[in-house]
């Protein structure tokens, strides 16, 4: 039988055996050299980079690399503590002279 010949197969492992053993593929998929350049481009303070998608774009045009974005992600967001966000829009007919009258005028809550 198949299951007789998988179990005799296996040679008995202690604890150091079970330690010892591979983990899997644990390979890097962002090269050290794309890590640095990644962090160096958000920590710049005149950036032009506003969504992960232009930053994909920019390590695909930079280093001709094909990353996924969950890969990429993942890592500005738990190893960069980055979160890459923009401010709302302002709308054009805006008033600045009512903006300052009402800050002049409101209470704050104390």
């Amino acid at each position: 039988m198949i299951v007789e010949r998988s179990i005799t197969g296996l040679r008995p492992m202690n604890l150091k055996g079970w330690l010892d053993s591979s983990g899997g593929n644990n390979t890097p998929v962002l090269s050290s050299e794309i890590k640095q350049g990644i962090k160096e481009k958000l920590s710049q303070p005149d950036t032009n980079i506003t969504s992960y998608v232009e930053l994909l774009n920019w390590v695909r045009s930079t280093y001709g690399e094909e990353v996924k974005y969950k890969t990429l992600y993942t890592h500005c967001r738990n190893h960069l503590k980055s979160r890459l966000k923009v401010a709302r829009k302002s709308h054009h007919k805006k008033d600045p002279q009512a903006i300052e009258a009402f800050k002049k005028t409101t209470q704050y809550a104390r």
